[in-house]
């Protein structure tokens, strides 16, 4: 017998063990999905703590709310370990008695995959009080890329003023050498340049900058800019401009590690004799 879709909806959300009580429902704080009524996602690596604030109603006995962790599968949820006391997780200074900053582990998974947290009172029968989902990423393995830059080069070049990217570099053993703090004008053949740049530096020097066929990677902090990644040629080169905020989230979201490794990879294996 076919299964109806709102029965399938129900038990990926887990509802089908809980009785609902939406006048006590959490809410989870600083999501735009949030803000659109959905349920939320944050990014979280293999084995990280994903942090999350929510919003806990007075109604509510902390002492009494407990949640859980399940895999999902499909259109099912597979339970990820026992449930464990609210109490129990470690929280952050919070700025209202009513919200709290909790840090939520999750096991090591090899493939990117999606927990649901429930949360819900621990009463006969439960009472379910909301949901977050987390999207967990694998680790990234720097290593070849890291054997690969030692070996056949090419040369990669930071700048830029920001330390992050070269202490990031420093802990994957990938070598580099440093420009120092400002934007290179010219990249010879075999650079590969990767730094950080303000928006007013980016402009007034980007029509100076030549390519013997290097390449750059710019990440550029411009607030007015609209989001993304812009690839331009520059002669028989490529610079790339990143205006998303990978470097100030490099050591807490995932993703930004993510696409900083998938920007260094394109660019090594769209250069010019490049063999993957």
């Amino acid at each position: 017998m076919k299964r109806p879709a709102l029965f399938s909806l129900l038990l990926v959300s887990g509802l089908l063990m809980t009785t609902r009580a939406p006048a006590m429902e959490l809410v989870v704080l600083g999501s735009e999905e949030s803000r659109a009524g959905t349920t939320p996602g944050i990014a979280v690596a293999s084995g990280g703590t994903a942090t999350v604030d929510l919003l806990i109603p007075a109604s509510v006995d902390r002492a009494n709310l407990w949640f859980d962790l399940r895999q999902v599968s499909g259109t099912m949820t597979l339970p990820l370990g026992e449930m464990q006391p609210f109490t129990g997780l470690p929280m952050e200074k919070s700025p209202s008695d009513n919200i709290a900053r909790v840090g939520i582990t999750v096991p090591k998974l090899e493939r990117k995959s999606q927990i649901i947290v429930r949360f819900f009172l621990k009463t006969e029968p439960p009472v379910n009080l909301g949901l977050v989902r987390l999207v967990v990423y694998p680790p990234v393995d720097w290593t070849p890329l890291s054997r690969r830059l030692k070996k056949d080069g090419p040369n990669l070049l930071v700048f830029g003023q920001e330390e992050g990217l070269r202490t990031f570099f420093k802990s994957h053993d990938i070598a580099f050498a440093d420009l120092g703090g400002n934007l290179p004008e010219r990249l010879e053949n075999e650079d590969l340049a990767v730094g950080s740049v303000t928006s007013r530096e980016w402009n007034d020097r980007k029509d100076r900058l030549v390519s013997e066929g290097g390449r750059m990677i710019a990440l550029v902090a411009d607030p007015d800019a609209l989001p993304g990644v812009y690839a331009t040629p520059l002669g028989v080169g490529m610079v790339t401009k990143v205006t998303l905020p990978v470097l100030a989230k490099l050591s807490s979201d995932p993703r930004s590690e993510e696409l900083l490794f998938q920007l260094i990879e394109q660019q090594l294996n769209s250069a010019p004799g490049a063999t993957p």
